[in-house]
């Protein structure tokens, strides 16, 4: 796709390949990346800017003259402001190599960028692996005991800087633990919810075998056909333990068999 310079700023139609038209101010275009960009004013005032590749469009047309002439090249940057700009990214990196400690630990970093927020520059360095604060030395493991040198003040301002600064730290640590807790104790109790503990007792009744019978000592059992027993003499839990789903043949000859035991 070809579009010239002087459209630029110029109200344009773009057709898509799929039959979709946008109008919009041509805003830019970009021939590396393949693109064409509108800026789009709505009625409310606001202003949208649609991106297009230059792939799916079918046809442009213009739709009117720029407002302005426009000058597609880009102006000169004045070496005087490079050299400013060069000047400002260097001391600024200088600044920063001086607040890094070298051979030092994360938590000795982490207390120099603490003290950092309150001591100027030109009050805070480090010493090898001392932090030289307001002229008050703190030496490792950087506790309020490790302070030494300096105007009393100043090393009394110091200690209750990094007494507070350790108080933030163990405080932290105290609600990080809580919460790695938290999550351990949630899953122990889910697991505990779907171990299932079994039963002494059944919830539903067991019934003995249809022909099941368990007679006490004391009775005897006369045989009857269909390999169906029951006591000829006995008590009546003895009775109550016969199966009431004897068939109806096997309870007619029970019944018959009581007859003849009892005349």
């Amino acid at each position: 796709m070809s579009v010239c310079p002087q459209f630029l700023g110029a109200p344009i139609v773009v057709k898509l390949t799929t039959g979709d038209k946008y109008m919009g101010e041509l805003f830019c275009y970009d021939i590396s990346a393949e693109c064409v960009i509108l800026r789009e004013e709505g009625a409310d005032g606001a202003t949208n800017y649609r991106v297009i590749n230059f792939n799916v469009i079918g046809d442009v047309s213009a739709a009117g003259a720029p407002k302005k002439e426009i000058d597609p090249h880009l102006p000169a940057i004045p070496d005087e402001w490079l050299e400013h700009r060069r000047r400002e990214a260097k001391e600024k990196a200088a600044k920063e190599r001086r607040t890094w400690g070298v051979g030092v630990s994360k938590d000795a970093q982490d207390l120099f960028d603490f003290l950092h927020k309150t001591a100027p520059e030109h009050e805070l360095r480090w010493d090898k692996q001392d932090i030289i604060c307001f002229g008050v030395r703190v030496r490792p493991p950087y506790l309020p005991d490790k302070c030494s040198g300096g105007d009393p003040k100043a090393q009394e301002r110091i200690k209750k800087i990094l007494a507070n600064f350790h108080a933030k730290r163990q405080k932290r640590a105290r609600e990080q633990a809580e919460k790695d807790r938290e999550p351990a104790a949630v899953s122990a109790n889910q697991s505990q919810s779907h171990v299932h503990t079994p039963s002494t007792q059944s919830s539903s009744p067991v019934h003995p075998s249809p022909l099941s019978y368990h007679p006490s000592p004391n009775s005897k059992a006369a045989h009857l056909p269909n390999g169906v027993s029951v006591p000829s003499k006995g008590s009546p839990a003895d009775k109550a333990r016969v199966s009431p789903q004897v068939t109806p043949k096997q309870n007619e000859a029970s019944e018959a068999n009581d007859m003849v035991m009892a005349g």
